[in-house]
């Protein structure tokens, strides 16, 4: 992966057009936030300080700015004022950070019109559903997936990882599969996984197939979404994916 503000094509998860600009005064918490962005398929800008984030988006307006509520010179919704002031940068949304998060701070921010207020540090998966909402509103994908090789039990038949069998994308609402057997759209099955040592047993709706041939297997696939599933699992899910976005990342912030 590049630097934060490389030139990578980012991957087909991410929207493809624009970027964000992230302005953070804390530099490790700058570089992190932009590290996980780009993990998540985002291009993306930094800046340091709120006058050279509005110098950077007055050359070339950002799809949405991401700014630090604590920034040198000013505050988060000072910086967002800043921008609304500003013909080229007047529509920009902005999302605010803050590690003094609650509902007072969250209704502050909006009432101030900011496009909402996260968290520090940030989830993984609020962070792109909060993205995606802003800037892609239309998207049919509300969850972030993360590719996977994972075992799996299919209607109480654990998957064949030697013929290629395994769940290969993961989200909180689902997963994708590559099996042997397939079953019909609307189907109903059961899925048994197992993440940081713990097993989730989910009730499933099969709501798209792949023909086999149509991966690197050359197995079948299945989309399922998830009909009935504990909230412990939604959040061992939750977790497993964060843990695998900011792998290798500093703790403090990721």
């Amino acid at each position: 992966m590049g630097e934060p503000g490389g030139k990578n094509k980012p991957p087909a998860e991410g929207r493809g057009s624009g970027f964000v600009l992230v302005v953070d005064s804390d530099a490790q918490s700058l570089v992190i936030m932009a590290m996980i962005l780009q993990r998540l398929g985002y291009l993306v800008c930094t800046a340091n300080a709120a006058d050279k984030a509005l110098e950077m988006a007055h050359y070339s307006p950002p799809s949405l700015v991401i700014a630090a509520m604590d920034l040198r010179g000013m505050t988060g919704l000072a910086l967002m004022h800043r921008l609304r002031d500003e013909v080229r940068t007047a529509a920009v949304p902005v999302l605010i950070m803050t590690r003094e998060h609650d509902r007072d701070f969250s209704k502050r921010c909006g009432d101030a019109g900011a496009a909402g207020a996260l968290p520090i540090p940030v989830q993984a998966n609020d962070l792109y559903q909060a993205i995606n909402r802003i800037i892609n509103p239309r998207s049919r994908r509300a969850d972030f997936r993360i590719p996977t090789s994972l075992p799996a039990m299919l209607n109480g038949r654990a998957l064949d990882a030697g013929a290629g069998e395994a769940v290969t994308n993961l989200s909180v609402n689902g997963v994708y599969l590559r099996s042997r057997t397939t079953f019909t759209v609307q189907t109903l099955v059961r899925i048994d996984l197992t993440l940081h040592g713990e097993t989730i047993t989910a009730e499933a709706r099969v709501v798209y197939l792949s023909p086999a041939g149509a991966g690197n297997s050359g197995l079948s696939g299945m989309g399922l979404q998830f009909t009935s599933i504990s909230p412990r699992g939604r959040e061992i899910i939750r977790a497993f994916i964060h843990t695998e976005v900011t792998h290798g990342l500093a703790p403090g912030m990721a």
